[in-house]
């Protein structure tokens, strides 16, 4: 089942690994270092439940960055480095 975040990123939570380099690919773009503090992305691990979900940022507040699709690059960093292909992008609507 896919969970739909906005009009290009298509999340499959099921896929996801919490391997985090969709979070620290973020974190590069927005600010040339890895650190997840910098990311738009929050990646939560339920470990009793075994359940991942995903999380982007639409809007800049005062902590984290709002995303831009990764404005400059060919495709988002977190859909190029997401390795089970959890985070995928379209550039056609989804809703």
């Amino acid at each position: 089942m896919s969970i739909i975040t906005n009009r290009k990123l298509v999340i499959y939570p099921e896929k996801c690994t919490a391997c985090m380099l969709c979070v620290l690919a973020c974190s590069y773009h927005h600010s040339k270092k890895f650190d997840r503090k910098n990311s738009n992305i929050e990646v939560n691990v339920f470990k009793k439940e075994r359940e991942i979900n995903i999380l982007f940022n639409k809007m800049k507040n005062e902590e984290r960055q709002a995303c831009d699709y990764c404005e400059g690059e060919k495709e988002p960093l977190c859909v190029k480095y997401c390795i089970p292909k959890a985070i995928n992008f379209s550039g056609e609507s989804l809703e």
